[in-house]
């Protein structure tokens, strides 16, 4: 799971793509809003080896850091 800051954004709908891109976006009063646009609050991994089925939170700063690797 992730969190993301959406600011002034008043999310009013919400559309995944299809094809390559796949991407989340929303509907805000300023129009189309990208998931990949907004901030990263918290990213929670989850470990597929663990059976306990527990996550564990980082800091969104490392979890972007992850992303761009």
């Amino acid at each position: 799971m992730s969190v993301y800051d959406t600011g002034e954004q008043r999310i009013a709908g919400f559309s995944q793509r299809r094809g390559d891109d796949q991407s989340l976006a929303f509907t805000s009063q300023h129009g189309l809003v990208r998931v990949t646009d907004l901030p990263l609050v918290i990213a929670e991994n989850h470990d597929l080896h663990n059976p306990s089925g527990a996550g564990s939170l980082e800091p969104a700063r490392a979890a972007e850091a992850s992303r761009t690797r």
